[in-house]
C-alpha cells in the first residue's frame, strides 16, 4: 500500500530551513509543520527563533502548526510530538493540501519520518526526581559514566534529553541505545536539507544574535519570569538562549559571558546538526537561489 507523501526540510540552525519550507507550501499548496522541540512554547518568539514574519508571503500567510502550543513550564517528550504531528499531517493531507514538515531537531524529525514506536518504561518517582535535581553538569557526567555512547551522541546541553537518557538507563536497566523505538514509517518523505559552511553559520548565528539582543530577548526572558509564565528552573530547560539569559538575570553570569556562552553553545550545537543530519544519505542538498528543490518535489508528487 503507498503511504500518504509529504516533505521533510531539515539541516543545521541559521540555514534557512523556514525559509525553503514556506515557498515550497506557497508553490504546492502546502502547510508547515515545526519540528522544533522549543518553538512549541509560547512567550519566547525571539528566543526560539519563532520568526513568525517568514510564514507571510505579500499577504498571504502560510499556515503552520505545532508553534506556541504549549506554555513554558509544561512538559513535552519525542512521544508527545510525534502523536501531535501525526494528528497534524493527517489532517493537512485530508485538506488536499501538502505536509511540509520542517526543522532541526532530530529526535523529532525522526520520531516522525522513521514512524518511531516508543518503548513503555514503568516510572520510578524516586530516579525521576533524583536525576531532575541534578544540576545539568551532574546529568552529563552520570550519563556519560552510565552510557559512554548515550554521551557520546546526545545533545549535552539539553537537560530534558539528558533526563530522558538516565531515566531509561536508570529504570530498565539497559543502555539508552538498546532502548530506542522501533521504526515503522506512515508517510513517505522526500527529504530537503539546507545547510552553509561553518564560517558562514557562524557568521549568521553572530548576526542572528545581535539582531535579538537589540530586539529585546533579554526583556522578553524577564518577562516571562516576571509574570511567572515559567520558572528559572523551567526556563534552563528549554535550551540554549533562556538558560543563558536566566543565569545572567540572576547574576551568575555578565552580558560578555553572555554573549560569547550563546555563539560557541550555537555553534557547537550546529555542528552536531551537521554531523546527525550528514549521516543521512536520504537527504538532497540544496544551496541557495536553486530551483532543485521545486524540480524535486514536482517530481516526487507526480511518481
Amino acid at each position: 500500500m503507498r503511504l500518504p507523501k509529504a516533505i521533510a526540510v531539515v539541516g543545521p540552525t541559521a540555514c534557512g530551513k523556514t525559509k525553503l519550507g514556506v515557498d515550497l507550501a506557497k508553490k504546492f499548496n502546502g502547510e508547515i509543520v515545526s519540528a522544533d522541540s522549543r518553538q512549541i512554547y509560547r512567550h519566547l518568539d525571539l528566543c526560539t527563533g519563532k520568526d513568525k514574519e517568514d510564514y507571510l508571503i505579500g499577504k498571504k500567510k502560510i499556515p503552520y502548526h505545532l508553534i506556541d502550543i504549549l506554555e513554558p513550564d509544561r512538559e513535552f517528550s519525542s512521544a508527545d510530538f510525534q502523536k501531535e504531528a501525526f494528528k497534524t499531517i493527517n489532517k493537512i493531507i485530508k485538506r488536499g493540501k501538502l505536509p511540509i514538515l520542517v526543522g532541526g531537531s532530530p529526535f523529532y524529525v525522526y520520531s516522525v519520518t522513521e514512524g518511531w514506536s516508543f518503548p513503555k518504561l514503568d516510572h520510578d518517582p524516586k530516579i525521576r526526581d533524583r536525576v531532575r535535581k541534578m544540576s545539568l553538569e551532574e546529568k552529563q557526567q552520570a550519563l556519560e559514566k552510565i552510557d559512554p555512547a548515550a554521551y557520546e551522541k546526545i545533545d549535552r546541553n539539553n537537560p530534558r534529553r539528558l533526563e530522558r537518557a538516565l531515566e531509561i538507563c536508570l529504570v530498565s536497566g539497559k543502555k539508552f541505545e538498546d532502548f530506542k523505538p522501533k521504526a515503522s514509517p506512515k508517510f513517505d518523505f522526500l527529504f530537503l536539507g539546507k545547510i552553509h559552511s561553518l564560517d558562514t553559520i557562524k557568521e549568521r548565528v553572530k548576526k542572528r544574535l545581535e539582531e535579538r539582543f537589540e530586539a529585546g530577548m533579554i526583556e522578553e526572558v524577564a518577562g516571562v519570569l516576571k509574570r511567572k509564565k515559567a520558572s528559572a528552573k523551567d526556563l534552563e530547560k528549554m535550551g540554549l538562549e533562556p538558560r543563558f539569559i536566566t543565569y545572567y538575570l540572576e547574576g551568575r553570569i555578565n552580558k560578555q559571558e553572555l554573549e560569547d556562552l550563546l555563539l560557541k553553545n550555537i555553534i557547537s550545537f550546529a555542528k552536531r546538526q551537521i554531523t546527525w543530519f550528514g549521516k543521512d544519505q536520504r537527504i538532497n542538498w540544496i544551496e541557495d537561489s536553486s530551483k532543485e528543490p521545486e524540480n524535486l518535489v514536482r517530481d516526487f508528487i507526480k511518481k
